[in-house]
């Protein structure tokens, strides 16, 4: 047999194989939800505060590596996301990923006001 068949057929060989594990890459990861990333960095008030999803606690917001963004990872389908410390209640946002979309980054901001000589703040999330 020729030579250059050879290597021919190492390079088919090479090719099919990476086709293989591209598949195999697509099919694992299909199926695992997509992250929630969380990024509170004009808001400092919000580091300790709750990350509650679909009424369950699951998170609490603090710095990593000196950076105001934390992810959460969540399955497929339709979440409702509410940021909550003690002294600032969460407005309610949410959050559907569009098709094929494996991260959503959602920023935090924060409502300040007084009411009746009293001040209140809500954390707002903004997609």
């Amino acid at each position: 047999m020729p030579n250059y068949i050879r290597g021919l057929r190492w390079r088919a060989a090479t090719t099919i194989v990476g086709a293989l594990l591209v598949v195999a890459w697509i099919i694992t990861t299909a199926g695992r939800g997509y992250i929630i990333r969380i990024d509170f960095t004009f808001v400092p008030e919000a580091v300790g505060a709750d990350v509650v999803i679909d009424g369950e606690t699951v998170d609490t917001l603090k710095m990593l590596r000196r950076q105001p963004i934390n992810g959460i990872r969540v399955a497929k389908g339709e979440h409702v996301l509410v940021i909550q410390s003690d002294y600032c209640d969460g407005s309610p946002l949410t959050v559907v990923p569009i098709r094929r979309e494996k991260t959503i980054s959602i920023f935090v901001n924060v409502q300040e006001r007084t009411v009746d000589k009293r001040f209140t703040c809500t954390f707002e999330l903004i997609r």
